[in-house]
């Protein structure tokens, strides 16, 4: 005669609601806005400025400056997951801050970030100083963007950067707004010192008595 199984599957069945739960309590904790304002990786910290909005319906918006994406997004206990961002490990939810992982430590406070800049804007601020981009370079400057903060990448500052490619105008605006002359990056050289060897090691003779 076969053994009753009414036990295990009510047992199946209770685990099964009791993991649904778990997966409802925490859609209800991620969803919302949230202000991704700074990823960590050990020692580096880079500060950022990207608003996301999780909806309750399972959409979500992704706004970095000028960007914006929107997709789809789901959760369980230890991932949530973004259809055009990807997988990121559930690190904490604790009140007002979120932290999740993917490569690196991304750090979330709830709500909408304040009026500011992150890593795109100085992103697109040291490349418009690199390209000679005067109309993006004056926006960023006439918006207050600090002059001489560095990409945490090359340690290089927006004069460095035009320094590299001589772009005196570029440089000139910098200086304009009180860039520093003295600022090296991670290859331990000035903005003076890029300039003699610019334009493939030709230097920059109108940028080297800018800034000599």
């Amino acid at each position: 005669m076969p053994k009753p199984t009414v036990a295990p599957t009510l047992f199946a069945l209770s685990i099964w609601c009791l993991a649904g739960a778990a997966q409802a309590g925490v859609r209800a904790d991620l969803a919302g806005d949230w202000c991704f304002y700074q990823q960590s990786s050990g020692a580096t910290v880079i500060p950022e400025q990207v608003n996301i909005s999780l909806h309750p319906d399972g959409r979500y918006d992704w706004r970095e400056g000028a960007f914006h994406q929107d997709g789809s997004w789901s959760a369980d206990d230890k991932t949530l997951t973004m259809s055009d961002v990807g997988q990121h490990g559930i690190v904490s939810i604790a009140g007002e801050e979120m932290t999740l992982r993917r490569s690196s430590l991304m750090h979330f406070r709830k709500g909408a970030c304040a009026p500011g800049f992150g890593d795109q804007d100085l992103i697109r601020f040291q490349n418009a100083a690199s390209t000679g981009d005067m109309a993006v370079l004056a926006d960023y400057l006439a918006r207050g963007m600090a002059v001489d903060m560095v990409d945490f990448r090359s340690g290089d500052s927006a004069l460095v950067k035009a320094a590299k490619f001589c772009q005196v105008g570029a440089a000139k605006a910098l200086l304009a707004k009180g860039a520093s002359r003295t600022l090296k990056g991670d290859d331990d050289k000035t903005a003076l010192e890029h300039a003699r060897a610019s334009r493939f090691h030709k230097g920059c003779p109108e940028l080297v008595a800018l800034l000599g």
